[in-house]
């Protein structure tokens, strides 16, 4: 898409009311099909966006709505998790639309475009803490399974909600509607792990009304006394339709060196390894550099 016509796609969203319109699609996507013509609607419909319904947890007929079918999970063993102690592991199916290193307490957007890591956090404490770390973010299509996992063996601290706008988040959208990711609603997941703190986030996009935390209720920010304790490749949330997660790492504790730009990862598959000294089974891997970005 030139820039030009996505100018004047952005334009045209700008004015759009963009939260009815995602409650429309969630309403749409909430009505019940009978049994009998799911086969014959579900098939077609996945076909086109091109989902792999031989993957899914159940037969097509087992999905009673549209938004069933978007967050259906898969048959026991598609995405193995990798092992290894200190590997960090893909969260989502996605691919790589950018990554690098939080510099100056910003990130990468697009070519030339950079947002604010406390504004995309929603807490400048942590920002400071992530400050210089590494980061991916990962961009999910709509034919993409649409559960979120752990890339590590970890301990939830503190999950927000942060409301906004739901811009579309395919990378035309990306490359030209600056702060996107900082302006869309999201989930932000604070964790700890033996190699650091980090932060997941679940950003929102037109046509996903609703990000569910697999945790419990997450309304505003909640702060846990007692930690909530999770496993590398254990879902974390899920949302419908496409949209983008944003994984960001304590400076000098992981090396993602595993994936390039572009690159299409799978739940569970390495996206490097732990670097931080004294950390059980690290090594150094490569870091993936930091100029590489969204084009």
């Amino acid at each position: 898409m030139s820039r030009a016509t996505s100018q004047l796609w952005i334009d045209a969203i700008s004015r759009y009311p963009l939260k009815t319109y995602s409650r429309m699609v969630g309403a749409l996507a909430t009505i019940p099909v009978p049994r009998n013509f799911r086969e014959a609607l579900w098939r077609p419909l996945a076909a086109n966006f091109g989902m792999d319904l031989s993957e899914a947890e159940f037969a097509p007929s087992e999905y009673e709505t549209f938004g069933d079918l978007f967050v259906r999970r898969l048959k026991p063993g598609q995405r193995p998790i990798d092992s290894g102690k200190a590997s960090v592991v893909s969260p989502v199916d996605a691919r790589v639309s950018a990554a690098g290193r939080a510099t100056g307490r910003s990130l990468i957007q697009a070519k030339g475009v950079d947002y604010s890591l406390a504004e995309l956090l929603g807490d400048a404490e942590l920002a400071e803490a992530l400050d210089g770390g590494e980061y991916l973010t990962l961009y999910l299509q709509p034919k993409d399974y649409h559960r979120i996992h752990c890339p590590l063996d970890a301990e939830i601290v503190a999950a927000r909600r942060i409301s906004g706008t739901l811009y579309p988040v395919q990378p035309w959208a990306v490359k030209y509607l600056r702060g996107l990711f900082v302006r869309n609603q999201r989930l932000v997941v604070e964790m700890k792990s033996s190699l650091g703190r980090f932060a997941v986030v679940c950003v929102g996009a037109s046509g996903v009304g609703s990000i569910d935390s697999a945790f419990g209720e997450v309304d505003g920010e909640v702060r846990y006394q007692t930690p909530v304790g999770i496993g590398k490749g254990d879902e974390l949330a899920a949302f419908n339709l496409g949209s983008t997660v944003i994984v960001v790492f304590e400076a000098d504790s992981v090396a993602l060196g595993a994936v390039n730009l572009h690159d299409d990862v799978k739940v569970g598959q390495v996206l490097g390894r732990g670097i931080r000294k004294g950390a059980r089974g690290a090594d150094s891997g490569d870091t993936i550099d930091s100029g590489q970005q969204n084009d």
